[in-house]
């Protein structure tokens, strides 16, 4: 099924999402590991830096609606977890400094 969406429209969509607790993004937090269209569905990969991450119900929510809000997403699922690692190395600096200003070293 041809996507009504392409991938970088979706990842353009969620692009920013904030971490609850920090002024990050998911992005630059490298935690968006995946985004997959096919026809109107959606599929986001979303890791999780730590093992009782309390957001992650809000952040899954707040990846649906601003998919389902493009109009062009009629179904999403998002499979948040383990299956791949973050990895601290991957943010950027300028979310690294953003983290540091909240007392947070990675």
């Amino acid at each position: 099924m041809t996507p009504v969406i392409t991938r970088e429209e979706a990842a353009a969509a969620l692009a920013g999402i904030r971490d609850p607790h920090l002024p990050v993004s998911l992005a630059d937090m490298g935690m968006l590991t995946d985004v997959r269209i096919d026809g109107t569905r959606a599929r986001v990969a979303l890791a999780i830096p730590c093992l009782a991450c309390p957001a992650v119900t809000v952040l899954t929510d707040l990846i649906r609606e601003r998919l389902l809000a493009t109009g062009e997403v009629t179904a999403v699922e998002v499979c948040a977890g383990w299956h791949v690692p973050w990895d601290r190395e991957a943010v950027p600096e300028h979310a690294r400094s953003a983290m540091r200003a909240y007392g947070i070293q990675i």
